[in-house]
């Protein structure tokens, strides 16, 4: 049995053949995640796809991918009305369905008509191939990693970086059988492989009473009786067992000897923990598979098609790749001057060095920024079960701890503030199938609150957000007065509101002006034309692949 695991995913089209390769957002050796690839494959398997230059994909799923598939898309709640897919809908990018509830409130009400969240979903579309939360320096120190706007599903074994802010683990209790019996070593080294942020994320959503409101013990009866229960014992060897029995192997998070946080009560584990487990971790599996990440967009298309696989794009508008060259700061015929945008500075997989022509770009940086986002009086308020109100936009600070003055002497160590404020600071999303919807209508909401309801608008601010800053001044936008709140009354007014929390980049603060991938952000100096060049370019990574609802089990 390993103790350190590799995390490996399957990615679709990255060869001119259409056949599969290996890749780890955790970057570890490639070496080690090719002979784990083989294993996985040859005693358990992974999703087999095949893509061709069209972006058709065929997929055919493996036990656990489809057991995941399953749970995914039923209705396991209390009342029976909401299932996972109901924040992670695949029609819409792997987020919120429901335009209206786009347009307005953002935070999806929950199985429970009477309670709500109080943050957007962030998407679960290529979410698996994000490492666990771990420090990290992109010339700025900082935090990557992790799941959840504020990453506090970290996907580490115990310790977590912060046990008083972190979710619940999932790891290896769920190799062992009641009596302490370890499972075989071979399904040990296949499953173990989806151990990360997403599986302990997996652990939140259903006995999270302003979600699915469902406790472990009744999602694993709702399994056990479900058509697709023989699933269960094909994936891990053992009847499904939800008793009370309590466990050999319980998780160290668990162990109030361990765990300061943990509940006495809940020690030891009991058997429908463990198969809770096992249920989620299947989850994940199918969220790692192609059918939720195929690699399908028109960019991903065009860059297999192109003959030599550089852009300019034979098969993209003179738009679309003026869009990519402002994107990544490239000199052009279309961009003369190499103007940037700035965005690859945080939209990807290794800023400063990325062009935009690797295969499997997920247009991120796993890491924490503030952009100054302001807050949306649309959520409704939440509170605690102390009665304290929640804040929706603390962000990363509400995993660390970390809040402080961030114009307080000292606080630009490293060039950021986000050594000593955390407040504000959200994970950076994937771009990947940021424009898919369910048709031209639909609304879709953007940042960790949902303020922003259009590629355009936020584009739009991140271009002129900076107030009182050359580009800002040129559009004549200003600083909104109290009262103008929302995105359809700050554009009407041609202002921004102040940010949830201070934004580094705002006049007043230390870093004022940070330069990033070289242009300032919020002053960005582009035009109207070039904003909607960017638009343009991103819509080409919407996949053409949707995940569809399992038919039923027989």
């Amino acid at each position: 049995m390993k103790s350190n695991h590799i995390k490996v995913s399957v990615r679709v089209g990255s060869n001119q053949n259409g056949s599969l390769s290996f890749f780890s957002k955790t970057r570890s050796a490639l070496g080690a995640i090719l002979i784990a690839g083989c294993l996985v494959g040859v005693v358990f398997g992974y999703a087999t796809a095949k893509s061709n230059k069209s972006g058709d994909i065929d997929i055919e799923l493996t036990n656990i991918e489809k057991l995941g598939k399953y749970v995914f898309f039923d209705k396991i709640s209390s009342p029976k009305r909401m299932g996972c897919v109901t924040c992670h809908d695949p029609k819409t990018g792997g987020t919120g369905s429901v335009a209206g509830v786009n347009l307005h409130q953002v935070a999806i009400t929950g199985a429970n008509p009477h309670t709500i969240g109080n943050l957007k979903p962030p998407t679960n579309a290529y979410a698996t191939f994000i490492g666990p939360l771990a420090p990290c320096n992109f010339g700025v120190p900082g935090w990557c990693g992790g799941n959840f706007w504020n990453s506090r599903s970290e996907g580490n074994e115990w310790p977590p970086q912060f046990p008083e802010g972190a979710a619940k683990h999932l790891g290896e209790e769920v190799f062992y059988k009641t009596d302490g019996t370890p499972l075989p070593d071979d399904l040990q080294d296949a499953y173990s492989l989806y151990f990360g942020p997403t599986a302990d994320q997996a652990l939140n959503p259903m006995p999270n009473p302003v979600e699915q409101n469902i406790d472990r013990k009744a999602v694993c009866q709702h399994v056990k009786s479900a058509k697709y229960a023989p699933l269960y014992k094909l994936v891990w060897g053992v009847d499904i067992d939800c008793s009370d029995t309590p466990v050999a192997v319980s998780a160290p998070d668990m162990d109030p000897l361990v765990n300061t946080q943990a509940d006495p009560s809940l020690f030891p584990e009991k058997a429908f923990d463990i198969s809770f487990k096992r249920i989620m971790l299947a989850v994940c599996a199918w969220q790692a598979s192609p059918d939720l990440n195929s690699f399908s967009s028109r960019r991903d298309i065009e860059l297999r098609n192109d003959e030599d696989g550089l852009f300019p794009l034979d098969g993209f508008t003179d738009e679309e790749n003026l869009g990519h060259d402002l994107f990544y700061g490239v000199e052009s015929a279309l961009n003369p001057d190499g103007k940037s945008a700035g965005c690859a500075g945080c939209h990807s997989d290794n800023p400063g060095a990325d062009t935009g022509e690797e295969p499997e770009q997920l247009y991120s940086d796993d890491g924490f920024h503030n952009i100054g986002v302001p807050r949306n009086p649309e959520i409704p308020p939440t509170y605690n079960a102390d009665g304290t109100l929640i804040d929706p936009d603390l962000g990363l600070a509400g995993l660390t701890g970390v809040v402080g003055d961030p114009l307080s002497p000292g606080c630009t160590a490293g060039g950021f503030r986000r050594n000593c404020d955390h407040r504000g600071f959200h994970k950076t999303t994937t771009l990947r199938n940021v424009n898919k919807r369910k048709g031209e209508g639909f609304t879709k909401a953007y940042t960790h609150n949902g303020w922003f309801k259009s590629m355009e608008s936020i584009v739009h601010f991140y271009n002129t957000g900076l107030i009182g800053g050359p580009t800002a001044d040129s559009f004549g936008i200003t600083r909104c007065p109290d009262g103008i709140e929302t995105e359809r009354d700050a554009l009407a007014n041609n202002c921004w509101p102040a940010p949830a929390y201070a934004n580094p980049l705002q006049p007043g603060s230390p870093t004022f002006g940070a330069v990033l991938g070289g242009g300032r952000f919020g002053d960005l100096g582009l035009t109207l034309e070039e904003e909607a060049a960017i638009v343009a370019y991103l819509k080409t990574f919407t996949d053409t692949h949707t995940a569809k609802a399992p038919k039923p089990y027989k």
